[in-house]
């Protein structure tokens, strides 16, 4: 095992690959049925989806045939959402190469197609690829470009071993990202069965909300809460002040806190214990909803794009109100109200103000749905705090092997640090 490199080389990419544009498919020949074409649409930052990929018929497939994928092939996306990258698998084939989409043709004679796949999505390439991309919207890169890129290439042996390890930090975060959406999806289920069902119980009623436990009440949800409260606040002085980014599409956390002087009664105003609705596209879609908690100043001042409810102790706990306004009932009856110009919309305050009804158990029972949903919600914290651990594992670990800082033996695949 050597400390120096002196086994590496630093190659244009173009030198042991080439980046194949796709074909300019025309639009006019899309369909339902054939073959999927892979469009920059179909380039996400997890990878390669064709579920809602267009067709072209097979018919027309004469003389394109160069354009059809293969299992392995390492896409990157040239438009639009630059550097996005993703490989083919059995899932995704027969597909066809669009334009603005390249695939590299490795000689694998010099070149791991699994080493550049890392390579590709490593920060420092990443970095390099927003540099080349030409100016306007959406920006764009030229084969040319991506080819003209000088990379630090070990030996076929180094870069397989480099590859594998992290592929398994890859496959780590594959297997954290399946038990966080079976979480996700047993706590949505368990949540729309307990604020329908709750516990235990055994005599129902029906209401204008469906079969409800007979110990429940339906009634309007301004019946036990406030809509924008508008709290008055001291000009002048500085408040916690809480961004759209600082709200979870999954949790009820507050992610962090922002301060700002309160100059004009403009803004939404809270505090701890209200919840946080977003109501603008596409934010009330992706789910983003907050409760507020231990403020240090117990209020608080944030975007306007939040609508406050403010939940009366008496009748109804914070953390209840807050599932019941992510229910999948509530959530699909807001979005379906929401109006405006596209990309826009909003979800009327009317809709909480006026509109909603909630089903209400006692105090008591709203206490232990609470506690039994909290504790999907921490269960899902912890693969969250997980799964960013990876993310700066693979981010650091990526630095080191492809640059060489680290070096790796092929055959005893342990680490050896370079001096």
């Amino acid at each position: 095992m050597t400390d120096q490199r002196h086994d590496w080389q630093q190659v244009a990419l173009g030198s042991v690959c080439r980046l194949q544009g796709g074909f300019a498919f025309k639009s006019a020949a899309f369909t339902d049925r054939g073959i999927p074409i892979v469009r920059m649409s179909n380039m996400k930052e997890a990878g390669l989806d064709l579920s809602d990929a267009v067709c072209y018929p097979d018919e027309l497939l004469l003389g394109l045939e160069r354009f059809l994928l293969e299992p392995g092939d390492l896409l990157l996306g040239l438009s639009g959402s630059i550097g996005f990258s993703a490989q083919v698998t059995e899932a995704h084939t027969p597909s066809l190469l669009n334009q603005r989409v390249g695939r590299f043709l490795v000689d694998e004679s010099q070149l791991s197609v699994d080493f550049l796949a890392q390579l590709v999505k490593s920060a420092s390439f990443q970095k390099t690829l927003r540099m080349l991309a030409s100016g306007g919207a959406p920006a764009n890169l030229s084969a040319k470009d991506v080819e003209g890129i000088l990379i630090d290439l070990p030996t076929l042996k180094e870069q397989r071993r480099i590859a594998e390890i992290l592929a398994s930090i890859d496959q780590a975060l594959v297997k954290t990202d399946a038990i966080l959406a079976q979480t996700q999806e047993v706590k949505q289920g368990t949540m729309d069965l307990l604020l329908q069902k709750g516990i235990g119980h055994e005599s129902f009623r029906q209401t204008e909300l469906g079969e409800l436990p007979a110990s429940w009440q339906a009634l309007p949800l301004k019946k036990v809460c406030k809509v924008n409260p508008g709290y008055r606040l001291n000009r002048g002085e500085t408040y916690p002040y809480i961004e759209m980014a600082a709200l979870d599409t999954t949790l009820p956390d507050i992610q962090y806190l922002l301060e700002r002087e309160v100059k004009s009664p403009g803004g939404s105003r809270f505090k701890s214990g209200d919840v946080l609705f977003a109501r603008i596209t596409p934010c009330t879609e992706n789910g983003k909803i907050g409760l507020v908690q231990d403020l240090p100043s117990n209020y608080g001042v944030g975007s306007t794009e939040f609508i406050v409810l403010s939940p009366s102790p008496e009748q109804i706990l914070p953390e209840f109100l807050y599932y019941t306004v992510r229910s999948e009932r509530v959530r699909s009856y807001a979005m379906s109200r929401m109006g405006g110009t596209t990309g826009r919309q909003r979800v009327p305050s009317e809709v909480f103000k006026e509109e909603l009804q909630i089903a209400l158990p006692p105090l008591d029972e709203q206490k232990r749905i609470g506690e039994i949903l909290r504790g999907f919600d921490q269960k899902i914290a912890a693969e969250q705090r997980g799964r960013k651990g990876l993310q700066e594992l693979k981010a650091g670990l990526s630095e080191l092997l492809l640059s060489g800082q680290t070096r790796v033996v092929p055959s005893d695949a342990c680490l050896c640090e370079s001096k």
